[in-house]
């Protein structure tokens, strides 16, 4: 088993995210994304090539290794996750759940992509500037950030799909700040600073 440092950005990390955070009681942890990367709330979240193609790949992610995820900035650990299965596709992955009476979390592109309105983070303002003043509606914004998250789920070097069980989750267990894991302080004091993403901290643990 290896365990492996991952980062991402919440929602609340601009002010668009925070905004949509207190409009539609989102967890300021969660993943600010129309596909969220992973779907913390889901009960077995799924880990991806969504967010960064290939890279578990080039990691090596197998089943039985643990993810550790931190946000970016606050370098707060909001969740630790277990793979206990691993698929090559969306659809295989999207087959289980179904099997199993779940929902389909919102990584895998056999579901539907979330609102706009629910997903206002830091990429939402790169489209927004990527297209014209015309096209500037929730649809079409939607609509071109999932195009790209539909190539990345067909390509052979990150259609993978991966389906994890929560270890420790603030997400989907509404933990306030009194339950969050400051892990910067552990990280530096046995690295000597906070190692880049997805770096094996098996040793330290």
């Amino acid at each position: 088993m290896n365990i492996f440092l991952n980062s991402y950005y919440p929602m609340t990390l601009i002010s668009f995210g925070r905004n949509a955070s207190i409009l539609h009681s989102i967890h300021p942890f969660e993943y600010g994304s129309i596909r969220r990367e992973p779907d913390f709330q889901h009960p077995y979240p799924g880990i991806s090539g969504l967010c960064r193609p290939r890279s578990m790949n080039d990691i090596g992610l197998s089943e039985g290794d643990v993810m550790i995820y931190k946000t970016n900035g606050t370098h707060i650990s909001s969740a630790i996750l277990r793979v206990f299965r691993r698929y090559n596709d969306h659809q295989s992955a999207a087959d289980w759940f179904a099997q199993h009476n779940l929902p389909v979390p919102s990584n895998n592109i056999k579901f539907d992509s979330l609102s706009i309105r629910l997903s206002r983070a830091r990429d939402f303002k790169d489209y927004h500037h990527r297209i014209g003043r015309s096209e500037r509606t929730d649809h079409r914004l939607t609509e071109r950030w999932d195009e790209e998250f539909q190539d990345r789920a067909t390509h052979p070097n990150s259609s993978y799909f991966f389906i994890t069980e929560p270890i420790y989750n603030a997400v989907s267990d509404n933990l306030q700040s009194e339950g969050f894991i400051q892990i910067a302080p552990v990280l530096r004091s046995y690295y000597g600073s906070v190692p880049n993403t997805n770096t094996c901290i098996s040793s330290l643990l």
